[in-house]
């Protein structure tokens, strides 16, 4: 029960904040009220995560003087499905529009760690052992492709990049990823997203058009495929944030995700 009116304007000024304006894409990134950290389970994301593309995707957006949060989260099986065969491709601004800044694919596909030659894909997969699909859904995620200029990705280890920090899991159906970026070259970081206090940052993203193998995406469906990490998991942490955000099993099916998100960080909110 809400007992008083302004305990209810609080409520409704703190889900439109969260939200934005209603039919767009620009939210208000707020800070984080417990310390974040990259590990994929969101339990600090409760609340922040905010519907896109008819459900398919949740999204949210943190910040503090140092860094910047990302989190994405899908139970969509078709979605999960084409995440983990083709990856997923984030792009970053410092303007606030759809310009292709700066771009970090992670989590990785399958098809972007296999072997040259070796034809694994969603296909071939269904002939490989477990442990074999398990060593390659491992590797998407503990590498990443940092992309300065369009079609010139390059690869890097989670490990090796400063204060940047990653996560992404495929756990109880859904797929989880979580970013902690620096503000500031000096994290000793190459990426990093130098975002004025009272500014505003594009954050755009993209998944691999996979129409053309559903008939052979079968088996990279949401099952647990083992969980990758980056630097700064805490190993064991259970619970949050698993579930909700679906659509359906298949709502949408493989049709790519093209969105681009305004974000805007204001020095009142910090």
């Amino acid at each position: 029960m809400i007992k008083t009116a302004r305990s209810c304007f609080t409520l409704l000024l703190g889900a439109f904040l969260l939200t934005g304006c209603a039919g767009s894409n620009q939210i208000q990134s707020t800070s984080p009220s417990r310390t974040v950290y990259a590990d994929s389970d969101l339990i600090e994301w409760v609340d922040h995560l905010i519907e896109y593309e008819d459900g398919r995707l949740r999204v949210g957006t943190m910040h503090d003087d140092d860094h910047i949060y990302v989190a994405i989260k899908t139970t969509n099986r078709g979605l999960i499905q084409s995440i983990m065969a083709g990856g997923l491709t984030l792009w970053f601004n410092n303007q606030g529009d759809e310009s292709k800044g700066f771009g970090l694919k992670y989590p990785l596909g399958i098809r972007d760690v296999s072997e040259p030659g070796s034809g694994r894909g969603p296909a071939s997969d269904r002939g490989g052992t477990d442990q074999a699909r398990n060593d390659l859904l491992n590797k998407t995620q503990t590498e990443m492709d940092i992309i300065f200029e369009e079609g010139k990705p390059i690869r890097r280890n989670i490990e090796a990049n400063g204060a940047f920090k990653a996560s992404s899991s495929y756990d109880f159906g859904a797929l989880s990823m979580e970013l902690i970026i620096p503000r500031d070259a000096a994290s000793g970081s190459d990426f990093f997203v130098a975002v004025p206090t009272d500014g505003t940052w594009g954050l755009g993203i993209e998944t691999m058009d996979m129409s053309g193998l559903r008939g052979q995406a079968g088996q990279a469906g949401g099952g647990r495929g083992g969980r990758g990490g980056g630097r700064g998991g805490r190993g064991g942490r259970g619970g949050g944030g698993r579930g909700g955000g679906g659509a359906g099993p298949n709502a949408g099916g493989l049709s790519p995700i093209n969105l681009w998100i305004q974000v805007s960080i204001s020095p009142d909110l910090n």
